[in-house]
């Protein structure tokens, strides 16, 4: 199967076949559409162009057969290959099926194995159809330019003529291989300031008078671009002595056993280039305004996020890895504290850049409402609470198709008089390192993993999970986004994955706090390589201590 990312578009009115379905497919890289009913389902279809359709038979009206047929009776979505996935199972119930159009019939219960093996077939069948239909269109394509240009080269040296008199480019035309000028029109002189007559006297006259830097260039570009009508950039040296800077535009002619047997086009002399500068500026200009911009907005995020020294008045030994793809970042990091505890959090927004910098904006201003100075902070009520808040600012709800922008997030909350730890987490885990009591053994790293819902709308929603954790002096707990083990790189160009990130904050714990936050930035570099980051890294470490010292409550 192509290794594109295909689109499944599910229809089914029981919410409960929809999730096993969903969780099916996503598990194996399917990307997921859902309708619950057969009116969203043809709307769907028509706006996602899916590479497939599962569809349901028994369903309110208009049911799986009838939804079937409009799609089929539609240019837009009969290309769509449907395969019915129902409890009716008659032989005319199969036959009806694919009498409306489908390409396959499901008897539920099915087998995953089975219809997954289905679901793959019919997506590779309908990649292939679709390269097909491509590769026709390029090819007709293709052979209606040669045609068109054979014709015009057919033409006579007058039309040609008639026809760019008064142009500022010079035409041209040159047999192959001899490289002789069959025609070149009187602009020559405008834009090389030779008359055309040197170019009838001298085959390919460029060569005679092209600036030396460009000989090598102009030799490793000529015979070997024709195909696609190549632009070349170039200099000569003028009649005077000047640097005239050009652009040759070519174009093709072959003959029935393919052999190149000539080449027209057109020599622009582009040396003043004032509409070309006159963009460029303008161009500056406006990157220059949109950098400016986005530069104040990275200031203003930076003076929302509490400083990385905040939490060293509480915690002195900790660290905060923050790495923005982009100038601003949609991950960030929050800390609160309340009486005798402090409250750490690390999220990752949807997005990244300005539009992920916008949600972690709205994060922290909501977290700062949710989190009281007054009250005793639970975790998982704060998630709950945040969750609620945010769904509300984005106007989403947890129906099938609703916005789904919010973010993963991991809130620890430390009482510093106890060393008790509480836990939430929506798509982020936790990872504590605890010394193993027996100094012969290796120390031991929990992952304390998270509920699998983000904050915002999601299609099963239920109360976030507390935990609890009684810690030692020594442990450490580690926050992070998904930007630090995502990243591509390595030799192989795969995934740094989570493993690996395991094993190197488990080789490097006993190090001080600031000196693992350099080494995991080295070694993020050093995985990345010089490759294109591709998400926003954030990474906290909080080393858990027997004594705090005085701490100033407020």
């Amino acid at each position: 199967m192509d290794k594109r990312k295909s689109k499944v578009l599910i229809v089914d009115d029981v919410k409960t076949n929809l999730l096993v379905l969903n969780e099916l497919l996503h598990d194996v890289g399917i990307e997921v559409i859902l309708a619950d009913n057969g009116k969203k389902a043809i709307k769907k279809a028509v706006l996602y162009s899916p590479d497939l359709i599962l569809l349901d038979v028994i369903m309110p009206k208009p049911d799986g057969f009838e939804v079937c047929a409009s799609l089929k009776k539609d240019n837009k979505t009969k290309g769509i290959p449907v395969i019915f996935l129902s409890g009716k199972d008659s032989t005319n119930d199969v036959i009806r099926g694919f009498n409306a159009g489908a390409v396959d019939y499901v008897k539920k219960p099915f087998r995953k194995e089975e219809l997954l093996a289905r679901v793959f077939t019919h997506l590779e069948l309908k990649h292939s159809k679709d390269t097909i239909k491509v590769q026709n269109e390029q090819l007709l394509f293709e052979i209606s330019q040669r045609k068109k240009t054979e014709r015009k080269l057919k033409e006579k040296e007058v039309k040609y003529s008639s026809l760019i008199t008064d142009l500022n480019d010079a035409v041209f035309r040159m047999s192959f291989p001899d490289c002789k000028y069959e025609y070149i029109s009187a602009a020559a002189d405008k834009v090389f300031g030779y008359s055309k007559n040197n170019f009838y006297k001298t085959p390919n006259f460029i060569k005679k008078i092209l600036h030396p830097e460009y000989q090598k260039y102009y030799d490793g570009n000529f015979e070997t671009s024709w195909g696609v009508a190549p632009t070349l950039r170039y200099k000569i040296i003028d009649p005077q002595g000047n640097e005239r800077w050009i652009i040759q535009a070519n174009k093709a002619t072959f003959n029935k056993e393919g052999n190149l047997v000539a080449v027209e086009g057109i020599y622009r002399n582009i040396t003043t280039g004032e509409e070309l500068q006159e963009q460029k500026t303008k161009l500056e200009k406006t990157n220059k305004n949109i950098t400016s911009s986005i530069r104040y907005a990275q200031f203003i995020q930076q003076a929302v996020l509490p400083s990385k020294d905040f939490l060293k008045q509480f915690i002195p030994e900790n660290f905060i890895l923050h790495i923005p793809r982009d100038i601003v970042s949609g991950d960030f990091y929050w800390i609160k504290q309340v009486e005798n505890y402090v409250a750490v959090a690390c999220a990752d927004c949807t997005g990244h850049g300005v539009p992920g910098a916008f949600m972690s904006m709205l994060g922290i201003a909501l977290l700062n409402e949710v989190v009281r100075l007054d009250q005793h902070p639970k975790a998982s009520e704060i998630l709950n609470e945040l969750r609620k808040r945010v769904k509300t600012s984005l106007h989403q709800d947890s129906s099938i198709g609703s916005a789904s922008d919010g973010m993963d997030i991991s809130l620890c909350i430390i009482d510093l008089d106890t060393k008790e730890i509480q836990y939430a987490g929506a798509n982020n885990p936790l990872y504590i390192i605890k010394e193993n009591s027996d100094k012969k053994k290796a120390p031991e790293l929990i992952n304390i993993k998270p509920d699998r819902m983000p904050i915002g709308a999601y299609i099963k929603e239920y109360p976030f999970t507390n935990h609890v954790l009684s810690m030692d002096a020594g442990d450490i707990i580690y926050l992070f986004s998904d930007g630090y083990v995502d990243q591509f790189g390595g030799e192989k160009f795969e995934k740094y994955k989570v493993s690996q990130f395991k094993d190197f904050i488990l080789k490097h714990h006993k190090k001080p706090m600031e000196e693992q936050k350099d080494l995991l930035f080295n070694e993020f570099e050093r995985w990345r390589a010089g490759n294109d980051q591709i998400d926003d890294v954030l990474v906290i470490g909080v080393k858990i201590l027997d004594n705090y010292g005085a701490i100033d409550y407020f």
